[in-house]
């Protein structure tokens, strides 16, 4: 008996990384292209396992929008 190929979600909260706690302790931000950068490092580690099938919504920052431009 075969198993379905599996399939990955990914949800990128466009806000996180600019919250007050990172503001008032003098922590670094998290842009959107750093973001997109982690974005396109995870979707290598799931190649590597043999994953083929992510979903990644559309975010209004253009997150998912980047990840797509840089993997074709």
């Amino acid at each position: 008996m075969s198993h379905p190929a599996p399939t990955v979600g990914i949800i990128v909260n466009p806000a996180s990384g600019r919250d007050l706690r990172r503001l008032t302790a003098s922590a670094g931000l998290y842009s959107s292209t750093d973001k997109a950068c982690a974005v396109q490092r995870l979707l290598a580690a799931f190649a590597a396992t043999g994953i083929q099938h992510v979903l990644l919504p559309p975010d209004m920052t253009g997150i998912a929008a980047a990840v797509l431009k840089a993997s074709n």
